[in-house]
């Protein structure tokens, strides 16, 4: 099965090795879509000027609203014209819900503005800064290339011990409790994972990037 451009299950007008239902660009995912936001950091911290806390909160927080709003508003306008939650359906479904938080979408791109306007407002120093914030800064590629390992065993055994939807343990609760508790404990695990690794001598600063 070939995926076209939006992600939705299609015939392609060509083959593409990596294509599958959560990657449009291929072999150039990572080259492809989300370089942009390494281009924006390299912009903002060589040519943007550093601003004020009114400024920058001004700017950031419309930004973020409004890239929230059309990203959530998007998710739960499809999820209401094409099914429940949590879905039953097949997997073109699900393909077609998410696109509205792909990171390659205006509304992901505006809030991710918004957050790094934020971000660069932050100064820490201290041994909290030094011994935790900063190790888990410089991991954090590693943290992104690894992650999804880790959230898929810790989301199937939230799924295991919770049950899914109305149906589990919590009602209504269950899900939004699924994803706070996955994504707190996935966090934390690659977080941990990548900074040792990280530190091995040598051979670390090569594997997390």
């Amino acid at each position: 099965m070939w995926y076209g451009p939006t992600g939705i299950p299609q015939k392609a007008l060509f083959p593409l090795w990596g294509e599958c239902s959560w990657n449009a660009y291929g072999t150039f995912y990572y080259m492809s879509g989300m370089i942009g936001y390494l281009l924006l950091g390299l912009y903002f911290r060589r040519f943007l000027p550093d601003l004020s806390w009114k400024k920058t909160l001004g700017a950031a927080l419309p930004l973020w609203m409004g890239g929230f709003a059309i990203t959530f508003g998007g998710f739960l306008r499809r999820v209401l014209a094409t099914g429940s939650f949590p879905l039953s359906e097949g997997l073109g479904t699900a393909v077609a819900w998410e696109t509205t938080w792909n990171f390659d979408t205006f509304g992901v791109a505006i809030m991710t503005i918004g957050t790094v306007l934020l971000f660069r407002k932050i100064t820490a120093s201290g041994a909290f800064y030094q011994r935790v914030l900063l190790p888990v800064s410089k991991a954090s590629y590693g943290m992104y290339l690894c992650h999804m390992v880790f959230l898929s065993a810790i989301s199937g055994w939230f799924r295991g011990w919770l049950g899914l939807g109305l149906d589990g343990r919590l009602g209504i609760w269950t899900t939004p409790v699924q994803i706070l508790a996955t994504g707190i404990c996935s966090f934390l695990c690659v977080a941990l994972f990548s900074v040792l690794v990280a530190r091995i001598p040598k051979a670390g600063k090569y594997i997390m990037g």
